[in-house]
């Protein structure tokens, strides 16, 4: 397992102490390994980028595998709550949680333009100025800034609890001209 997703399901785990609903253990807990998944940013297209000024939603997939049936996940758990930046993880002071979620045959992991591969996916909707905001709340550093490139770690818990993560590289972009005023 990667060790980016041990640390996020560490921090996962504290996030849930706080969830309606869900009780977890009183005294620490100890990292557990977890199911890598394939996300991908805006299915279809290769380009993985998040305009800082756009007002939308993003687009990410979680794919579907002939070994891993996304409709055993719990969407209420799915969040963006650790970044990772110039080699260096973060955890977000506020993870991203979608805004929606549904079930669709939209990619094919590994395969940026390969569309429908006749397995279901989820697909979620996030706030863009959500997951902007959260960037821009990394402490010493610029995140969000014209060209950086950052790695999102999405991460959550299926059906029976057993935790899941994944990753996806994203280009920050500013429309229009100058840097944006984070």
């Amino acid at each position: 397992m990667k060790p980016f997703i041990r640390s996020t399901l560490y921090a996962l785990m504290t996030v849930l102490v706080m969830m309606p609903g869900i009780i977890v253990a009183e005294e620490p807990v100890e990292p557990v390994e977890a199911i890598e998944v394939a996300v991908d940013m805006k299915p279809g297209s290769c380009e993985n980028s998040i305009n800082v000024k756009s007002k939308g939603v993003t687009p990410f997939v979680i794919l579907g595998t002939v070994d891993f049936d996304v409709i055993n996940i719990d969407p209420v758990t799915i969040q963006i709550g650790e970044v990772v930046f110039d080699g260096v993880s973060y955890t977000l002071e506020e993870p991203v949680f979608p805004l929606r979620s549904g079930y669709e045959d939209v990619g094919t992991p590994d395969i940026c333009e390969a569309g429908a591969d006749g397995i279901e996916d989820m697909t979620l909707k996030f706030s863009t100025q959500a997951i902007v905001t959260a960037l821009s709340s990394v402490p010493d550093v610029v995140v969000v800034a014209n060209g950086n490139q950052v790695k999102l770690i999405l991460t959550g818990l299926l059906d029976d609890e057993t935790l899941f993560g994944g990753e996806c590289v994203v280009q920050i972009k500013s429309k229009g001209k100058g840097k944006p005023s984070f």
